[in-house]
């Protein structure tokens, strides 16, 4: 039995060599490691896409929890991330450096992303006139990629805020339905387990 201590190791598949007779998945057995934490909320819908979004969160955020909340299982799990860079207020600075007067966009090529981020920020959009505007070239872009998303883990994290509080709603339960490649409903159709 290899049973370490002090050391966590993400994993997806398992190979083991050096045995004599061939062995089978009823021969392994893995043990779930995270810190002590009690579920505190949750929520059921009629919605199995849903549903099994909340559950992919949840199971996401245990595998994130050793002794301190850390990052994603492709990072050191020994070094700790609370999202820093999303936090941090670079709001004047961010629109007078990135925003486009002439197409109304976030940064050089409008993607999803710098159009979410430059929206959740406080204070980024300084006029309701262009925040009108960056808001419906992000929705035209995600109706362009076929209501589909480009914007990663790091703007999508915004993005379920941004567009119902702009008047979005249906095309953000939209987005969290889909099954297609690029959405969280693709992760679990294709047997993965988390969200990150």
């Amino acid at each position: 039995m290899n049973q370490r201590c002090f050391t966590v190791h993400d994993f997806r598949y398992v190979s083991a060599t050096g045995s004599s007779t061939p062995l089978t998945k009823d021969n392994v057995t893995c043990f779930v490691v995270h810190s002590e934490t009690s579920l505190v909320g949750n929520f059921l819908t009629t919605n199995r896409i849903i549903n099994q979004i909340q559950h992919n969160i949840q199971w996401s955020q245990l595998s994130n929890l050793m002794s301190i909340p850390t990052d994603c299982p492709q990072r050191d799990k020994r070094k700790g991330w609370l999202g820093d860079t999303a936090v941090t207020n670079l709001s004047e600075e961010f629109h007078s450096t990135f925003h486009n007067s002439t197409t109304n966009y976030y940064g050089t090529d409008g993607s999803q992303t710098s159009q979410i981020l430059a929206s959740a920020l406080p204070g980024v959009i300084p006029s309701q006139q262009i925040r009108s505007s960056v808001i419906q070239l992000l929705v035209n872009d995600i109706r362009n990629q076929t209501i589909n998303l480009t914007s990663g883990l790091i703007g999508m994290t915004n993005l379920f805020k941004a567009l119902p509080d702009n008047g979005y709603h249906t095309l953000a339960v939209e987005l969290a339905e889909l099954t297609t490649y690029r959405s969280f409903g693709w992760t679990f159709t294709n047997s993965y387990s988390t969200t990150i």
